[in-house]
Order: C-alpha cells, then structure tokens, then sequence
C-alpha cells in the first residue's frame, strides 16, 4: 500500500496530529494494545486504505512493522478485503533477502485485519530520487540489479508485481551494505493463472485510492490486455531511467497526457544513455510491446549486470554534443566541451573532423521518434583523431612561425645589402648567395576514406533512413555509400505515423537492410480516472 513505514524508525518522529486523529476515528490500535503477539508501539503512517504501526514481538525480542486495514475504508472500496488477503498470500510464498518477510497474520476480535512483516529502517527509493536527483551509474545499477533479483525469485512462482514504483522499492543497510533493496507491498500482486477479481478496474477509485501508478504502468495494464513478468520489467525499465537521468521517464502536465504516452511514445534517451552500451537495453525492456521486452526479471538482470557501470560514466562525462576548436599562433588549440545532457536542450551537429560514433548495440529495437542527432560518444578512435587533428595544426603553426622569420631574416639582409652597395663609387660585382628556406616537410597523407554500398528497404516504403544520426536517404527503398567500418554502427529507419525503429549493421562490405516500422495505433479504451466511481481504486 505504499505507507512507507520505513521512513519512520523506531526512535524516529511520529504521525501529524490529523494522522492519529484519523487513527482515533478509526477505532485502530493505541500503543501498549496487542495484536496477536506484538505488541503496538507507536502508528509509522497512515495511507488511504490502511495504516502501519511499529511493534514488539516480546517472543523473539524484535522489532516488527504491522499492517492494518482501515475499516472505513474495507466498507468503502469493494474487495479491499481480499487485495489484502492476496498480498498475505503472495508475500508467504516470497523468501528473497530482497523482498519484506512476512512474520504472521490474522484478524483481530473487532475484525480488524493485520499482518506483521518485517520493520525496514531507511528511506524509500522515490525520496532518494527526489532530494538527491540523478544517481551515478554504478548506484543506479546496484539498486537495481536487487530489484530484479527479487522480481526474478517472484517471476519463477509465477508471481507479477504490478505496482512498481520507487515508493514501493526501500533502501536500508545491512552491517558494512548500503543500499540494500527491499521491495515492499504485492497487494497489486497477481499470481498468473489465479482468477482476475477485477481489482484493476480504472487507475484511480471513487475516492482516489490507486491501485497501480499510472507514470510507472504498463501499457498492457492500462488497456486490460494480457500481463506478464514482462509488465515489470517495463516498470523497473522507467525507474533505472530515472536513476540515471534525474527526471521521470513519462511524464505529463495531466494524466490523460501520461496515459497517452504510456501508450505509445517510445522512450526519449538522452544522447550519451542512448549511445552507450545501456541504451539498447533500456529500449528493450521499454518496449511498448510487451513481446518485444525481456520475457522476465532474470533476463533484464543478466543484462544489465553484464554492463561495466564506470564505461557508462565515462560515455556520460565525454558526451560530445557541441565540440568548438579555437585556435591561436602562439598557443595550442584549445578545446572547449558544452556538453547538455538531453539533446532537447540543444541542437549542434558535429564539426567535420568528427564523425559520430556508432553506438555498441546489437539487434534491433525501438528508437525515439527524432533520432538524436545532437550527441555522440567520445571513443578512442575519436580521441586518435582529435589529437591527430590538433598535432597537425600545432605542427603547421610552428612552420608559419619559422618559415616567417627566415624571410623577414633574408629580406633584412636584402635590404643591409643594397644599402652598401649604393654608397660605393664603383660598384663591383659580388657574387651573392641566398640561403632558401628549408623544404616544407608535409606530413604523410591521411589514409583515403573507403565506401561501401547499402541498400535501405522498409515496410512500409517511405521511411527516412539515418546512419549515426546523418541522414543517407530521404525515403526508402533507396541505395547509399557509407563509410566502410569494421564496426557496429546504428541505423534509424523514421516515418510518420509509424513507431521508430533503429538496426546495428557492420559496415565492412556491400549489404543491405530492411525494417518493417509498427503503425501508432489509437487506444481503444485507455483507462481513466473516474471512469467507474463504484470500482477499486
């Protein structure tokens, strides 16, 4: 339910005075009352549907987090009660060091339905995001390779989240451990193959109690359609987006903006994220289509720990989205970086001495609508010949400055020369000899730029085709001569009213290259707030 019990420790401040006046009205727990065999210390928060307090389990001598629904609430919203009994059921099953124990359950005298868990001191992901802004890659990483790791254990029983959210992911410590993950609340859970009880009717009930995150949602959970593992693996996808970049992956003014994008915009990277070895790996867990994603947790975690997270850092740093060369006869060229982190911010296309570096992808997978044409990696190779570049101007400046002194130096003597020789009466013949300048020694030349010939094709025809953000074709099916390259380089197939798509080719000899692009189709019927005031929320 999201009440964040972990925000609160033991030791730490309690509700606000309305909280606990809600509390009152109620008729829940007091401190010193016991619950089964915990004893109720002091209420942690207070949430639409329910409430969690810490307690004592004298038996076991610790401390425990217990969860009670409002009754108010039980009579407001129709199967409250068994979304609650369902979380008890799936959270039974879950042992993952990354999931939060479930101790015991009941009902209490009065009707009261709790269940004791394990208390998680630390806060929740989402404030993490929000004080602290984008995470390095290696963070990022490490918090999320523990989500999927739990999702996986949940994946293999058959179990589905549905509710992931940065609120629902908790960060605490575990002796010399930071971050370490636990994922709470599975009441949204769904253990594939029971009977749909309709507890996702609509995003949002009667009174606003959500079942599900709209910014977070799959857009097979906003049409009905068929749910899967890989209906988390979407939810995790956004949420590492958000790590690295800071800002939410969908976002919108209002919700229906949100849902419309859930729907069918495809995930906007930021240049260096999408040129980096992480990019092609987002876009896939991303994917619209659910058939299109990692099948399951395990599979996005294997690919995803396979990632150096300090390459990614070194792609976020060197992100080249406007490189300006000054230069100066008497000092070396200066390179300045103006490095924007989200192309929107800017468009600056390359000078020619660069040529934008090919991402390290492989496969196919969806791509922005606008390819980005604003940044690109900074390689090695694009280090080689930028320092290249600056040697060899360094060099032609120092031969400007010498060659210049020996012609002042020779006309000089010119100069001294006929100056004596105007003050002799009878001029004798001399015989006069010029030192020539030395002969400009040119550098070797550069070794010519080899082509090869590809043929572009698409289904439907008419796709504009870039190659590493430089468009080669207007409209497909057409043929163009490409750099020849003994590696990947990324090629985006465009056409409007179509979805996006982008293929790795390796440019070593003559080839050729199709993609069939997906229309945008128009959701039927998205699911909206206040489409049924009588459903869940």
């Amino acid at each position: 339910m999201g009440d964040g019990h972990g925000d609160f420790p033991e030791s730490g401040p309690t509700i606000d005075a309305s909280a606990a006046a809600q509390l009152s009205d109620e008729g829940l727990p007091t401190p010193g009352t016991m619950i089964g065999e915990f004893r109720i210390i002091k209420p942690l928060g207070v949430g639409g549907c329910g409430a969690v307090f810490s307690a004592y389990q004298q038996r076991l001598d610790r401390s425990v987090a217990v969860k009670v629904l409002l009754p108010s609430a039980v009579e407001r919203i129709e199967g409250l009660g068994q979304r609650f009994l369902r979380e008890i059921n799936l959270a039974k099953r879950l042992e993952h060091p990354n999931i939060v124990r479930l101790y015991d359950f009941g009902e209490t005298e009065t009707g009261l339905i709790w269940m004791a868990m394990e208390l998680v001191r630390g806060p929740e992901f989402a404030h993490v995001l929000s004080s602290e802004g984008a995470l390095s890659p290696a963070r990022a990483q490490h918090i999320i390779l523990q989500t999927l790791s739990a999702l996986a254990e949940a994946h293999e029983m058959s179990i589905v989240h549905r509710d992931l959210k940065p609120g629902n992911i908790m960060l605490t410590a575990k002796g010399a451990d930071s971050d370490v993950v636990k994922l709470l609340d599975f009441g949204v859970g769904k253990a594939l193959g029971e009977h749909e009880d309709s507890a996702i009717q609509d995003l949002t009930g009667a009174h606003g109690d959500s079942f599900g995150t709209p910014r977070y949602m799959a857009p097979e959970l906003l049409m009905k359609d068929e749910i899967g593992p890989h209906s988390d693996v979407y939810a995790v996808g956004l949420i590492l987006y958000e790590a690295l970049t800071g800002l939410p992956a969908v976002a919108g003014e209002t919700i229906y903006e949100i849902l419309a994008r859930q729907l069918s915009t495809p995930l906007d990277l930021p240049a260096w994220l999408a040129n980096s070895p992480l990019g092609p790996v987002l876009m896939k867990a991303t994917a619209k289509d659910g058939s299109q994603r990692y099948p399951t947790a395990l599979e996005f975690h294997a690919a995803l720990r396979d990632i150096d997270p300090a390459l990614i850092e070194r792609y976020k740093k060197m992100s080249l989205a406007d490189v300006r060369i000054q230069t100066n006869l008497e000092e070396d060229a200066t390179i300045t970086f103006n490095n924007p982190l989200y192309p929107s911010h800017g468009t600056a296309q390359p000078p020619p001495q660069f040529r934008p570096s090919s991402a390290p992808v492989a496969g196919s997978f969806v791509a922005p609508s606008q390819p980005i044409s604003s940044g690109y990696a900074y390689q090695a190779d694009d280090e080689y010949d930028l320092k290249q570049m600056l040697s060899t101007r360094k060099a032609a400046n120092q031969r400007m400055i010498i060659f210049g002194g020996v012609g002042v130096f020779i006309v000089l003597m010119v100069v001294f020369w006929v100056a004596l020789s105007g003050n002799e009466e009878e001029p004798k013949e001399k015989e006069t000899k010029v030192v020539a300048p030395p002969p400009e020694t040119t550098p070797p030349p550069s070794e010519p730029t080899s082509f090869v010939t590809w043929t572009f094709g698409s289904q439907p025809e008419g796709a504009k085709v870039q190659v590493n953000g430089r468009q080669v074709c207007a409209q497909t099916p057409c043929t163009a001569d490409i750099a020849q390259k003994a590696r990947q380089v990324t090629v985006y197939f465009t056409l409007e009213g179509h979805l996006s798509l982008s293929k790795a080719i390796i440019p070593e000899a003559d080839g050729d290259v199709s993609a069939v692009l997906q229309p945008i189709s128009e959701p039927e019927k998205p699911l909206v707030p206040g489409a049924d005031a009588g459903s869940k929320p």
